[in-house]
């Protein structure tokens, strides 16, 4: 990912928070919230596709809530490279 992306979806989720947290903290929170959303997201789609009676019904849920998931579990795992590439970033200037 390159750096005006990764500066673009921070500022994104900046604003979206309105919080004037460091890019390093919203990163690292945004990695962990959506990482969290897609463990309940993935435990709902199971527990509601369960309780269902027909077959399609089941599968409905269970597609479009895992399907979430696995948005959700994406957008974790591109925030996760955005805080390890701001770390390696900020140990090449030595900032601390």
């Amino acid at each position: 990912m390159d750096k005006h992306k990764a500066a673009e979806m921070i500022e994104r989720q900046r604003r979206r928070w309105r919080s004037q947290d460091s890019d390093l903290a919203i990163a690292r929170r945004a990695e962990r919230i959506y990482f969290a959303l897609a463990i309940v997201y993935a435990c709902l789609g199971t527990a509601a596709g369960l309780v269902q009676h027909t077959w399609f019904a089941r599968a409905a849920i269970l597609t479009g809530f895992l399907s979430g998931a696995i948005i959700l579990c994406w957008q974790s795992r591109r925030f996760g490279l955005i805080r390890k590439s701001l770390v390696i970033s900020d140990a090449k200037s030595g900032k601390h």
